[in-house]
């Protein structure tokens, strides 16, 4: 992996990270806080950002990406257009979701791909 994925790579970790750290901030009652909602849905919408890139920066190199296929990158992706496009208003159940089960997961891959 070469240092520019690695930087996305870390600052992914790092997004992933922060959206625990909202939540736990916040408490039980997150779901019905807006600015908890719009700090946890900025930190997913950052981990797409940074790996699977936007039109006008390129996420994780589709090398690295084909070399660790246990990551779901385009699943991340797709999450990030769910967020940059304000869906998640209509959902926050959704996000919920994603924080409980999908980001604990992915904190597990990223530290193993930056250890590899």
């Amino acid at each position: 992996m070469d240092e520019r994925d690695r930087g996305r790579v870390q600052a992914a970790l790092a997004a992933a990270r922060r959206a625990q750290r909202h939540v736990a901030y916040f408490g039980e009652g997150w779901l019905s806080i807006e600015a908890a909602l719009d700090a946890v849905a900025k930190a997913l919408e950052e981990i797409g950002e940074q790996l699977s890139g936007t039109l006008q920066q390129p996420g994780v190199s589709a090398a690295t990406q084909a070399a660790h296929p246990e990551i779901p990158w385009r699943a991340i992706g797709g999450l990030r257009n769910f967020l940059a496009h304000n869906y998640v208003a209509n959902d926050p159940q959704r996000l919920k979701d994603i924080v409980e089960r999908d980001v604990p997961a992915l904190i597990l891959q990223l530290d193993a791909l930056l250890a590899a």
